[in-house]
């Protein structure tokens, strides 16, 4: 048996001598002066020398690392990366082969194409005699179009690869709007917008409205903010807005928290205890917030806070979320500065029975303004499509009956600026620093 695994042993091994050339009687080496090669975007070239005593071939496992030469002993080989036109990093491996033995490898990395325009302005204002507006645009070498969301009143006067002129003529009503939105040919899904706006004709007595601005859920869309987190109610009240959003739910042992859907972290908040809740993590890393805590925060502005019931699971567990959140703004001595809102029609009528001079309004988008009036709801507070395209007339419906109107959730310059011109009282939106800039 022993000599049996001898003579076996003894052929193995003279195999795979063999295999790397009869002269070489010792395992092959190949020797490299880079073992990694590091490529941006446009490609590289990189020379190598090799060292070797043996003869070698050299294949790449990708098709877009290309070699001079495939086989060599001692000399160079000379190794070009193409560009890169993924939006994604790339890694590919050139190995030395000796027989079917690999004895050295190159890596070669290169960075992802990250498609870019650069455009100077973010936002235009234009005089009310009109005039022109000339964007100067550096690309990667990418071919650009836009749109231009509004009407005629701003036509294009010159384009080039690197510029665009667009003019307005002058103006002889009310302020108007509109946003350009650049994008890259080859990438429809990059865009970059630039809004556009152009003074109302000079009136004796112009009109004194002017729509106010809520951010959804607090300013929660920038580093270091959340959804109904405090610092989310933070950063609208530096953005002097009207008011800031929040939704709230509560616990089996009558502790009422912040969050927008029903469950969160794989807790559902209204069949839990507060002691299973108190520790959950929002995105920023804040502890989810009591009411008292919201409250505590809001006191420290004069931004309103507009307080979302949401529809429990139960008539009892309505009410009793809706009492116990009368009761911790009424403690909190907060009653002028919040404002309620929910989708229940049951949840508007009980907060107006617990407190009369409430301000509430309807969510849901079922009720016309004057049924809304007749059981002493002050607000409708409608979505975009609603107001905007199924009934536009409820806005001056409510307004003839004295009730305001709020319009949800609005983000993009074109409906912004459509939510402006429908006349609504409040907008609320997760872009509240664009809204700002459109409503002032």
């Amino acid at each position: 048996m022993k000599k049996f695994l001898i003579i076996a042993l003894t052929a193995g091994l003279a195999s795979l001598l063999a295999s790397c050339g009869e002269d070489d009687k010792k395992n092959p080496e190949v020797s490299l002066d880079t073992y990694i090669i590091v490529a941006d975007v446009q490609g590289a070239t990189k020379t190598i020398t090799v060292k070797s005593e043996s003869s070698w071939l050299a294949a790449a496992n990708e098709s877009w690392v290309k070699t001079d030469i495939s086989e060599g002993t001692n000399g160079s080989i000379t190794i070009t990366v193409e560009p890169n036109t993924l939006q994604q990093d790339r890694k590919s491996q050139l190995s030395f082969y000796v027989g079917e033995i690999v004895c050295a490898n190159v890596i070669i990395l290169q960075n992802a194409y990250k498609p870019s325009l650069s455009i100077a302005y973010d936002n235009v204002q234009i005089g009310e005699n009109g005039g022109t507006v000339s964007f100067q645009i550096a690309s990667n070498g990418e071919a650009w179009d836009y749109t231009n969301s509004g009407d005629a009143w701003l036509t294009e006067t010159e384009k080039t690869a690197t510029s665009l002129t667009l003019t307005a003529p002058a103006n002889t009503g009310a302020g108007r709007l509109t946003f350009i939105r650049f994008k890259l040919t080859d990438y429809p899904d990059k865009t970059w917008d630039v809004t556009i706006t152009q003074d109302a004709t000079i009136v004796d007595n112009p009109p004194v409205f002017k729509t106010k601005v809520i951010a959804h859920r607090g300013h929660w869309n920038i580093s270091g903010s959340a959804q109904n987190s405090i610092k989310s109610l933070e950063e609208a009240q530096k953005l002097n807005i009207y008011g800031s959003e929040f939704d709230v739910w509560i616990t089996t042992d009558g502790r009422v928290i912040l969050n927008h859907d029903a469950s969160f972290g794989g807790v559902t908040i209204q069949t839990s205890t507060y002691d299973q809740v108190k520790n959950l993590k929002l995105a920023n890393g804040e502890t989810m917030p009591t009411l008292e805590d919201y409250l505590e925060q809001g006191k420290k502005s004069s931004t309103k806070l507009i307080l979302e019931i949401k529809t429990h699971s139960t008539r009892d567990r309505n009410n009793a979320v809706t009492e116990e959140c009368i009761r911790l703004v009424n403690a909190a001595g907060m009653t002028n500065m919040v404002e309620y809102i929910a989708f229940d029609l049951e949840n508007c009528k009980k907060i107006l029975q617990l407190q009369p001079n409430a301000i509430v309004a309807y969510l849901n988008g079922d009720r016309t303004p004057a049924q809304l009036h007749e059981l002493g709801i002050k607000g409708l507070d409608y979505t975009f499509s609603i107001l905007n395209s199924s009934h536009p007339e409820w806005v001056k419906q409510a307004h003839d009956l004295g009730m305001t109107v709020n319009i949800w959730t609005v983000n993009s310059a074109s409906d912004l600026n459509n939510a402006i011109l429908l006349g609504v009282d409040f907008i609320t939106t997760d872009n509240p620093v664009l809204a700002k800039q459109l409503t002032e």
